[in-house]
């Protein structure tokens, strides 16, 4: 089973460092894959991959969390801003951006 790389992003500032990738993978799946920091000032870059993978239309589109260090609440905001456009799942996601997606009540998206 192979994957095609549509993108990969990085952010650093500082010593903090984000990098996406979103990569298409078989059944019409689209995974962004997250490492690092989501703060203020990786989250503009968050949202573009986020979007990005979303103009392809998938059929799924998963968020892979679990190489996140840190996540911010709009981070949280960013994922459910695009649950009325594809079915979408968060996975991997730590206790404490798990308990962000509960707080934000969309307990829903994590698998």
């Amino acid at each position: 089973m192979t994957s095609d790389a549509i993108k990969r992003r990085a952010h650093t500032l500082g010593e903090c460092e984000m990098a996406t990738t979103v990569r298409r993978l078989p059944a019409g799946v689209i995974l962004v894959a997250v490492t690092g920091d989501v703060d203020l000032a990786s989250l503009d870059e968050f949202r573009s991959a986020l979007d990005q993978a979303a103009k392809h239309h998938p059929e799924r589109l998963q968020v892979d969390l679990s190489a996140v260090t840190f996540c911010a609440s709009g981070a949280v905001d960013a994922v459910v801003s695009l649950r009325h456009v594809t079915n979408l799942t968060v996975i991997g996601a730590t206790a404490p951006t798990r308990r962000l997606f509960v707080l934000a009540g969309a307990e829903d998206l994590l698998d």
